[in-house]
């Protein structure tokens, strides 16, 4: 979510309702895992708004980075087939974002990136340096969490909870034990002892 105290002016979150009108979207295709399915369904909602043809431009710094790139694109690609949109793909080699959108952007254009892209050595928020850099139309789009950390974040609550619930039967069957195995003073000793640990 875009923070409303250090919004600039050229800066859209992904929820304002009146869009500016844009010939083209340029979309920025991050270099890291983001649910494909969510990203490529909120740029052609965007897109069909704004009545917008779409660039998706990826960048790259080494051949390993290009193929998943270029995997990526297909996927996207494939997504739009149907679509009836200008829908078209490139790849740019460097390491600086500024740059190559400066170089593929075109008067009327509407940038498009996600909230969780970086750019430079600082790693500075990539949306904000853009519209600051380059004075031009940026469109957030936020929430669009890979399946891989959607299933990280499921797996390990639940792996969680399954611990937590194991420790307390474990102290529960302690306890039982406690009671069958022992007489009247030691019992009572025994679980006292075994009860601050079970909290």
């Amino acid at each position: 979510m875009l923070d409303t105290k250090h919004s600039i002016s050229n800066l859209f979150p992904a929820s304002l309702p009146d869009l500016k009108s844009a010939r083209r979207l340029l979309v920025l295709v991050p270099n890291f895992d983001i649910n494909l399915s969510a990203f490529t369904s909120r740029v052609w909602e965007l897109a069909t708004a704004t009545g917008s043809s779409i660039l998706f431009l990826s960048l790259v710094n080494d051949a390993e980075s290009e193929l998943k790139q270029r995997r990526e694109l297909t996927s996207i690609i494939s997504l739009f087939k149907n679509a009836h949109m200008d829908v078209q793909t490139k790849i740019a080699f460097g390491n600086d974002w500024v740059e190559v959108v400066r170089e593929n952007l075109r008067v009327g254009d509407m940038v498009v990136c996600i909230a969780k892209q970086r750019t430079g050595s600082l790693n500075k928020v990539l949306s904000e340096t853009l519209s600051a850099r380059l004075n031009t139309q940026v469109y957030i789009l936020t929430d669009i969490a890979s399946q891989k950390e959607s299933n990280k974040n499921w797996i390990s609550e639940t792996t969680a909870r399954i611990g937590s619930l194991a420790i307390i039967l474990g102290f529960f069957f302690l306890q039982v034990r406690i009671i069958d195995l022992t007489k009247d003073g030691v019992r009572t000793l025994f679980l006292l002892i075994s009860l601050p640990i079970g909290m």
